[in-house]
C-alpha cells in the first residue's frame, strides 16, 4: 500500500506500450487525475528513443514547459523531461501532489556568526537552511527499468 510502483521493462520492445502501461500503473485512485504522475523524467538516450518512436505519430507539447525552453513530449498529459543526472535507462513517474518541503528546525533559514574576512569592509557569513522532501503517497510515484537494448 505504501510502496512505490517499480517495473523491470516488460520486453515488448515498444517504449510506447511500456510507458502506458506503466503510468496506468501508478494511476490509482485518487479521483479526477490526483492520483495520476503529472511529470516524468529520464536521460536524454531514452527521450530520443521515445522521440524518434513517435516520428510517424503526432507529437503532443506542453506550451507552458515550451515557452521556458524545454523540448518535452507527453505520456498521458505528463511532460517527459530530460536530465544528464538522471541513472541510465530508468524513467521516474513523479506526482508532485504528494511531495512536500518541510523544515526540519524551528526556523526556516538562519545565518552562522561572522567570519573573519580578509577585508574589515566586508562581511562573511554562511546562511544555512535544512529542509528534507516528504513523500506522502509512495503509491503514486513509480521507476520504470528498461533492460538493455530492450528499446535500441
Amino acid at each position: 500500500y505504501w510502496q512505490n510502483q517499480f517495473l523491470a521493462s516488460t520486453g515488448t520492445g515498444n517504449i510506447v506500450i511500456d510507458l502506458l502501461t506503466f503510468y496506468k500503473t501508478c494511476t490509482r485512485g485518487g479521483g479526477n487525475n490526483k492520483g495520476a504522475p503529472d511529470c516524468i523524467f529520464t536521460t536524454r538516450a531514452m527521450h530520443s528513443v521515445y522521440n524518434y518512436t513517435l516520428q510517424n505519430s503526432v507529437r503532443y507539447y506542453d506550451e507552458d514547459s515550451a515557452n521556458a525552453g524545454f523540448d518535452n513530449l507527453m505520456v498521458q498529459g505528463a511532460p517527459m523531461y530530460w536530465s544528464d543526472s538522471c541513472p541510465a535507462k530508468l524513467f521516474f513517474f513523479l506526482n508532485t501532489r504528494f511531495l512536500r518541503l518541510y523544515n526540519c528546525f524551528k526556523g526556516d533559514i538562519f545565518r552562522s556568526k561572522r567570519d573573519n574576512p580578509m577585508s574589515p569592509a566586508a562581511f562573511i557569513g554562511r546562511v544555512i537552511s535544512h529542509f528534507q522532501l516528504v513523500c506522502l503517497s509512495p503509491r503514486y510515484q513509480g521507476m520504470l527499468s528498461a533492460t538493455a537494448n530492450t528499446y535500441v
